[in-house]
């Protein structure tokens, strides 16, 4: 049976279905619709913890209620899922110019569980708003302060919400517009977010930051020595204790850039940066301690 809430809305229905074991109506999808057989998707890692890793590809959870209309396929679909996280109990994709988020508690779930009202616990896809008319894939996702910076390669934006990712109350707010690389991730180093940018045969780094507490603003770390990394950043890594940098290229992968921040009262006293030379092409970086 569909039920037609507002008759002047196309939208603005549902379909209930009689079930004997309950002796009653429950909600259900539209009567002949067809399962979507997803691929391509993610991996995922099992059994880690009892020392029998097992990998397998994600299967999400078919459309429960609704039609194509009032409960969409989500829009990562026919898309490159460019990132992945995970806050707040929802696994999170970046596709396109939209942010797409799970239902809480169930990451293989991005269909709404009720067409017939509006529950917070469903599943959020936003779309980001374009700067200055041009158009800015998310290709990045970065934990900022207590929210989620996306790093578009044209603009930034701040994925604000509520505790509970009450999907009324989450919005997607442009914050900077600036430039940044497709080719390596932003890194956080507490209270700042370092991304680079290619400016012909060398790369510049930049410190994003609240300078006011107020305001986002980002402020060039590499301004004094504008020529010095060379090629296109493909890697950054942070040590938290020694508050060192590192930087890799794609053209000079057997050298390590280095920064030396010292900081005293959030005011920066020091940036010194100098390079490793080694005798073999560097694969990968990770920190270990010390």
């Amino acid at each position: 049976v569909r039920v037609d809430t507002d008759p002047t809305s196309s939208g603005d229905h549902y379909f209930l279905q009689y079930d004997s074991e309950l002796g009653g109506w429950k909600e259900s999808p539209k009567l002949g619709m067809m399962y979507s057989a997803f691929t391509n998707l993610p991996q995922v890692i099992t059994g880690i913890e009892t020392g029998t890793p097992t990998v397998t590809s994600m299967v999400l959870k078919e459309r429960e209620v609704g039609d194509l209309e009032t409960n969409p396929e989500p829009s990562f679909v026919d898309k490159t899922i460019n990132d992945i996280f995970i806050m707040n109990n929802r696994l999170g994709f970046l596709s396109g110019n939209n942010v797409i988020m799970s239902k809480i508690d169930e990451f293989d779930m991005f269909y709404r569980s009720t067409v017939a009202t509006s529950v917070s616990s469903d599943r959020v896809d936003l779309t980001a708003a374009l700067p200055s008319s041009r158009y800015s894939d998310l290709l990045f996702s970065v934990p900022f302060e207590t929210s989620i910076m996306l790093f578009g390669d044209v603009a930034q934006y701040i994925l604000t919400t509520n505790t509970g990712f009450d999907i009324t109350k989450t919005s997607l707010q442009t914050s900077t517009e600036y430039e940044s690389s497709k080719e390596c991730a932003p890194i956080n180093l507490g209270s700042t977010v370092y991304f680079p940018i290619t400016r012909g045969t060398t790369s510049a780094l930049f410190d994003l930051s609240r300078k006011d507490g107020i305001g986002l603003t980002a402020e060039e770390a590499t301004h004094h020595i504008p020529n010095y990394i060379k090629g296109t950043v493909n890697e950054m890594l942070h040590s938290t204790v020694e508050n060192i940098l590192f930087v890799k290229t794609q053209e000079s992968p057997r050298t390590l850039y280095i920064q030396n921040r010292f900081i005293r009262q959030t005011l920066l006293e020091q940036n010194a940066w100098h390079k490793w030379e080694f005798d073999f092409d560097i694969v990968g970086i990770n920190i270990l301690g010390t």
